[in-house]
C-alpha cells in the first residue's frame, strides 16, 4: 500500500475547546439570551441553556439517522420553536452568529497540528479536510487563522456537501478532488463515524484520542499526538 493523501477530521481532532465543554455551551446559551433580550424575548440564561441542548439532541437524532446535516440555521429554526417564538429570518441569522461564536471564540489547535502539517507537506502527501460542520464559513476562518488552509488541496465539510460522515459520499468528494483511490490515503479522526466510514471505502485508519477516547476498536493505529501519528506514518511510508 502507498500512502498518497491524507484525510483529517477537524473539531476533536485538529481543534478542540479550550474552556471545559459544559462552559463552553453555556456561553453559548449566553450569547443566545443576548440574541433574544435584543428582540425583546426575556428569558433566564438556564432556560436557554436547557432548550439549546433539548435541540442539539433531537437535531443530532436526525443527523444520525438520515447522514444529513441540518446547519446552523436549521437548528435555530427548531430552538426558537421549543422557545415558543415565531422568529422571522432576520432573527434566525443572529441567533445562527451566536450559536456559532464559541466555536471562533474559545476553540485551540492541537498540539503539534501545525508541525504536522508542514511534515506531510514537505513529504509530499496531500492533504484534505473531511468534516461534519453545521456551518462551513466558520470552520474555514479558523483554517485560515491557523495559518493551515493553504496546505489543504481539498476541503470536504457536511453542510456544504450534505452528507455527514460515515456516509461514503463526503470521503469519496475528498478523494475524487485529491485523486488519489482509498487504498491510497489514511484518514484521522477521533470518532465512530471518521474511522467506520473510512475504514468501510478501505482507508487506513488512526484514531486520534486527544480530546475524546472512544472506543471503536477496529482502528489501524491510536495516537494520543500528532508526533505519534508522524511517527506511525512515517514507519508506513518506509520502503520494506
Amino acid at each position: 500500500m502507498k500512502i498518497r493523501a491524507i484525510l483529517l477530521d477537524f473539531w476533536g481532532t485538529m481543534v478542540y475547546p479550550d474552556i471545559p465543554i459544559e462552559k463552553y455551551f453555556r456561553r453559548r446559551a449566553e450569547y443566545l439570551r443576548r440574541v433574544l433580550e435584543k428582540h425583546g424575548y426575556r428569558y433566564r440564561v438556564e432556560d436557554v441553556y436547557e432548550k439549546l441542548l433539548e435541540t442539539r439532541r433531537l437535531m443530532d437524532k436526525v443527523r444520525s439517522l438520515s447522514l444529513r446535516e441540518v446547519t446552523v440555521l436549521g437548528e435555530m429554526v427548531v430552538f426558537a420553536d421549543k422557545l415558543g417564538i415565531r422568529a422571522d429570518e432576520s432573527i434566525l441569522r443572529e441567533l445562527s452568529l451566536a450559536y456559532i461564536r464559541p466555536y471562533y471564540l474559545f476553540t485551540k489547535p492541537a498540539d503539534g497540528l501545525k508541525d504536522f502539517i508542514l511534515w506531510a507537506d514537505e513529504a509530499g502527501l496531500s492533504l484534505g479536510l473531511v468534516s461534519n460542520v453545521m456551518y462551513g464559513r466558520a470552520t474555514r476562518k479558523i483554517l485560515k487563522r491557523l495559518g493551515v488552509q493553504k496546505y489543504f488541496k481539498v476541503v470536504a465539510l457536511s453542510d456544504e456537501i450534505g452528507f455527514r460522515k460515515p456516509h461514503a459520499k463526503i470521503f469519496l468528494y475528498a478523494l475524487r478532488r485529491l485523486r488519489v483511490k482509498p487504498d491510497n490515503a489514511v484518514m484521522i479522526g477521533d470518532e465512530f463515524c471518521d474511522i467506520y466510514g473510512a475504514k468501510k471505502l478501505g482507508l487506513k485508519t488512526i484514531q486520534y484520542i486527544g480530546f475524546r477516547n472512544e472506543d471503536i476498536g477496529f482502528e489501524d493505529f491510536k495516537a494520543r499526538s500528532f508526533k505519534e501519528v508522524k511517527e506511525y506514518l512515517e514507519e508506513i511510508l518506509s520502503p520494506a
